[in-house]
């Protein structure tokens, strides 16, 4: 993998803010997560992070993709 800005795959590349875009993925990165009882099941929170940050990648891939 290049390590350098101007490949596309670079990992030095910004993902800017964390955009929760679903209540689920709200309660995930709120501080109230740990007085939501349902995000207190074992996967819940990781489950809720691993979406948006494939949304996030998805996006982005898009972004550096576009002409």
């Amino acid at each position: 993998m290049p390590d350098y800005p101007g490949d596309p795959r670079c990992a030095l590349v910004s993902m800017g803010k964390r955009r929760a875009v679903t209540w689920f993925e709200q309660d995930a990165f709120s501080p109230w997560r740990d007085v939501l009882v349902y995000m207190q099941r074992a996967g819940t929170v990781r489950k809720a992070k691993r979406q948006a940050n494939r949304r996030d990648r998805r996006q982005t891939r898009q972004e550096l993709r576009k002409p």
